[in-house]
């Protein structure tokens, strides 16, 4: 151990070091591997971190500094050799530049491609609820008539409507019409799918509305399971619009199915035209 000791005192006193020296060395082979940022050599007291010498005088270090590890030089008077560079995140950059790009590009089109991903799920997701509703629809839809011809039938195999011929032709007449309802409603399911495919043609004829709404009134008032009672008022003799009849009837139809659905076992329902 004494004889290291006294080997490296010797070196240092044989061969001092010329930290301008190392300075010009450094930066060639910085230059060499194109490195052109702000560099100083440091001489520093490994056991205290003390700065002894500087290769640059003018030298001001920055929170952007990368620092190398420390090179022993003079073990007896524990001195290392520090390079440290200034701001060397330009060259890092310049460096890593088709990388960088590369990466911001991919990550540009994953951004994309998840955004229309989402409009996608979200496009399905309005689907499905659309095709929820539309069946739902067409179960209510569907419903009423059936009901309606279920109950007539029933009724037609009773003895007190087979020998009474006025309620017999009563039931027989709402079968029809709850008949007619059914063959209404499968129509406006196929309306339904035409729109879909922009095919729907609408059938425009004038529709006299107090005719239309005295029919609705004749097939709702035989309601199989609640009481209901349909009061039309015309404050116009005649209202006459152009458009779609059996759409029409099957919207207002709908109306009118809603507000017996939804009320008590009694229903009272005020049919009001005026024409404004």
């Amino acid at each position: 151990m004494e004889v290291f000791a006294q080997s490296d005192e010797y070196t240092s006193l044989k061969f001092p070091i010329i930290i301008e020296k190392i300075d010009s060395i450094t930066k060639q082979i910085l230059n060499s591997r194109g490195i052109f940022s702000d560099y100083s050599v440091n001489l520093i007291n490994r056991a205290s971190g003390k700065i002894i010498q500087q290769s640059k005088t003018n030298f001001s270090p920055s929170l952007f500094v990368i620092s190398s590890g420390y090179l022993q030089t003079d073990f007896a008077n524990k001195k290392s050799l520090q390079l440290v560079l200034v701001n060397p995140f330009g060259i890092i950059i310049k460096r890593l530049g088709l990388m960088l790009l590369t990466s911001l590009v991919f990550s540009i089109i994953c951004l994309l491609a998840f955004g229309y991903l989402k409009r996608i799920l979200a496009k399905q997701k309005q689907l499905v609820a659309f095709k929820n509703d539309f069946l739902g629809t067409i179960v209510h839809e569907l419903k009423r008539p059936v009901a309606s011809l279920s109950f007539n039938l029933d009724c037609l195999s009773l003895p007190a409507f087979i020998d009474d011929k006025s309620k017999h032709e009563l039931l027989v007449s709402r079968s029809m019409n709850a008949t007619a309802e059914l063959n209404d409603t499968i129509n406006m399911i196929v309306a339904l799918a035409k729109v879909e495919e922009g095919l729907l043609t609408l059938n425009k004829e004038p529709i006299n509305l107090n005719q239309l709404f005295e029919e609705l009134r004749g097939k709702f008032v035989s309601y199989p399971v609640k009481k209901v009672d349909i009061q039309t008022v015309y404050e116009t003799k005649d209202v006459s619009v152009t458009g779609d009849a059996n759409l029409l009837s099957q919207c207002f139809a709908n109306l009118i199915d809603n507000a017996i659905k939804y009320s008590g076992n009694e229903v009272l329902i005020i049919i009001t035209i005026r024409k404004t």
